[in-house]
């Protein structure tokens, strides 16, 4: 036999007892919910000042001693990478290679093959027929 217990209210407003939608927005005041006015600006120190007071305190900048404008072309001096195409390839090798050996096999790659893929696969043809002979 399956008695029924009234549910206990959480506060959230959707018992069978709340009030009428309705009558509720009778007393809605949109105005109420204007965006709050921007905040008057601080009075921050300039970076500089900012800069030289880390430098008083003994800290040491993360950027070294080049400005960053310098140093960012050297360090996205990689070569461009062609377009990808769909294939009806569907799984993925993963493997873990030297920066050296990438180059190389990227290099390959490019001259003589259309995708990296196109060339992982000629390489695994030349070492079945090199393991035959």
């Amino acid at each position: 036999m399956m008695t029924t217990k009234p549910r206990a209210s959480l506060g959230f407003g959707d018992d069978d007892d709340a009030p009428n939608p309705a009558e509720a927005l009778k007393n809605f005041d949109p105005k109420a919910f204007q965006t709050p006015k921007p905040r008057p600006s601080n009075d921050r120190p300039d970076k500089d000042t900012i800069r030289k007071a880390g430098e008083l305190a003994g800290f040491k900048s993360r950027e070294g001693d080049k400005p960053a404008k310098e140093a960012a072309p050297a360090a996205r001096a990689k070569p461009p990478r062609r377009q990808r195409h769909l294939t009806g390839r569907s799984e993925q090798v993963n493997l873990r290679a030297t920066p050296e050996m990438k180059a190389r096999f990227q290099a390959l790659a490019e001259a003589h093959f259309a995708t990296d893929a196109d060339a992982f696969e000629r390489a695994i043809e030349l070492l079945e027929k090199h393991a035959r002979s």
